[in-house]
């Protein structure tokens, strides 16, 4: 619960943040849509289905087992009549359908600090209304994937330190480190093809492929061009058939 109050309470000082911004450079009706409709798909792609639902995966996943064999209480539970791909199976969907919870109540809540906050038109809250099923879709991949990692390595690490900070690790890596490395060695990043092992690319076309059913403005593109590297935002090649960038 306080880190869903938490994670909330973070988006909520974002929005009253980009409101301030918004009020002093007097943003007509238009520049105040886009803002509010770029500022809740970015939000859940880096926020709600991704920092802190991954650090919460990893903390969690990790603790599963690892928690179990410093307690010595896995040795317990493996006397039981129980097969010990079940203890790990109720691991994994004990930590998925939690993460599903946390989805529901950050995907329900933010449209609310849209409307209360941000003063959202019904129009742009309909669209986003709209995108709430897609979502929650997106954030249920991503659960599921990391927390099947997160339970896994916590079945084969010793050391319980030692695999939550890889995991946090592999997470800053994930939204941190592959954008800065694209944005100032490019050439580096084509060239070696990093672009097969870069997480961040890989769930933004995800994102992308779910989220496009309801045709993502070129605005919003933008910045997940930025953050992920699917659209080509140097040349800023336009589809006029579509209305999109071109990826």
């Amino acid at each position: 619960m306080i880190f869903c109050i938490a994670a909330l309470f973070i988006f909520a000082i974002g929005l009253v943040v980009g409101r301030e911004v918004l009020t002093l450079a007097e943003a007509s009706y238009n520049l105040h849509s886009q803002f509010v409709e770029t500022f809740f798909i970015f939000g859940c792609f880096v926020w709600f289905a991704g920092i802190p639902l991954l650090f919460f995966i990893a903390a969690w996943g990790i603790e599963g087992v690892a928690k179990e064999k410093d307690d010595g209480t896995l040795l317990i539970l493996a006397s039981k009549p129980i097969r010990r791909w079940e203890i790990i199976l109720g691991k994994f969907l004990g930590l998925f359908f939690a993460c599903l919870v946390l989805e529901l109540v950050f995907l329900s809540a933010s449209p609310l600090l849209l409307y209360f906050i941000l003063k959202a038109d019904v129009s742009v809250l309909q669209k986003i209304l709209n995108l709430l099923p897609l979502m929650f879709f997106y954030g249920a991949i991503v659960s599921f994937g990391f927390s099947l990692f997160s339970v896994s390595l916590s079945t084969l690490a010793k050391n319980k330190i030692a695999a939550i900070i890889f995991i946090s690790f592999l997470i800053l890596l994930t939204f941190f480190g592959f954008p800065i490395i694209k944005h100032f060695t490019l050439s580096m990043y084509e060239k070696w093809g990093l672009h097969y092992i870069d997480l961040n690319y890989h769930l933004g076309n995800i994102y992308d492929s779910l989220i496009s059913k309801e045709r993502m403005p070129p605005y919003v593109q933008t910045f997940l061009g930025h953050a992920t590297g699917i659209y080509d935002i140097n040349s800023y090649l336009f589809d006029e058939e579509l209305g999109t960038l071109k990826k």
